[in-house]
């Protein structure tokens, strides 16, 4: 990596760490970086941790660099419970690479939060402006948004409307964003992740695929491919049947098509027949 990225991957890493403008409570009021020890448990919930993406290799050995150097110097962001444990909200990174080092655990700042739905969105909305996240990334989260702000919704409510002030996209944008989202839930976490960090390439003709596919769980890069296969056959059924249609309307039936409605019935049944049997 040249110099020049590096300094802009520190800058972007370091702004990263800039806490909530939000009012906070400082929880440690001692040293900078109290023992790991402490009463209250920090808990890691997956579904906040794997949110956002991850760092790149570059981005994670420069921050365990910083931090080696360093200390960490911003506060983790907790979510008290009544029990007296910790919700980790931001600083996931921070935490696991100073655990990683054997370091103690950074200081933390507390900052309430009505629910989980409220947490995420906070996230998403702080968290994601940090890092260059891509078109895709963007749809998945502004999509997860809607799923649940829609669950949690009372009748009348314009939950597409408020997102979409929020992110600065149309009402359309939103629900076209919730079906990227639910499309891509119908991968199995470990492929969606590959997808949604662009190591496996799909298309918005594939998205739009997936998301009239009857399946529910997709696990690898070969049901993927399957999957999307059944659809070009479909597609190559549909087209036969157009064009032998329009073959027949144009001439009236005066001059046979290029292939019989027998022959065209026998193709349909067999594209039926490969999907059942797979």
């Amino acid at each position: 990596m040249s110099t020049t990225e590096n300094k802009n991957l520190k800058n972007s890493l370091v702004t990263g760490f800039k806490s909530a403008s939000a009012p906070v409570l400082s929880l440690n009021k001692g040293s900078d970086n109290p023992p790991r020890n402490t009463s209250a448990d920090l808990i890691i919930l997956p579904e906040l941790r794997d949110l956002l993406p991850p760092l790149t290799q570059d981005e994670n050995e420069l921050l365990t660099s910083m931090i080696k150097t360093e200390g960490v110097k911003m506060p983790l962001i907790v979510w008290p419970q009544e029990n007296g444990n910790m919700i980790l909200v931001d600083g996931h990174n921070r935490n696991r690479i100073s655990e990683e080092l054997g370091m103690p655990r950074p200081r933390m700042t507390a900052q309430h939060f009505k629910d989980l739905e409220e947490v995420k969105a906070w996230m998403i909305k702080n968290q994601s402006a940090r890092r260059s996240l891509t078109e895709l990334q963007k749809s998945y989260f502004i999509g997860m948004l809607f799923r649940d702000k829609k669950d949690n919704a009372t009748y009348g409510d314009d939950v597409a409307g408020d997102i979409g002030s929020q992110k600065s996209v149309s009402r359309r944008s939103v629900y076209n964003n919730f079906k990227i989202f639910e499309s891509l839930q119908k991968l199995d976490e470990p492929l969606r992740l590959q997808v949604l960090h662009h190591k496996i390439e799909i298309s918005k003709t594939q998205l739009k695929q997936l998301s009239e596919s009857r399946r529910t769980s997709i696990k690898t890069i070969k049901d993927l491919d399957k999957e999307f296969k059944k659809f070009e056959k479909e597609k190559q059924v549909k087209n036969e049947f157009e064009l032998m249609v329009t073959q027949m309307v144009k001439t009236k039936g005066k001059v046979k098509p290029a292939f019989t409605i027998e022959e065209f019935i026998e193709s349909a049944e067999q594209f039926y027949s490969d999907m059942i049997s797979e």
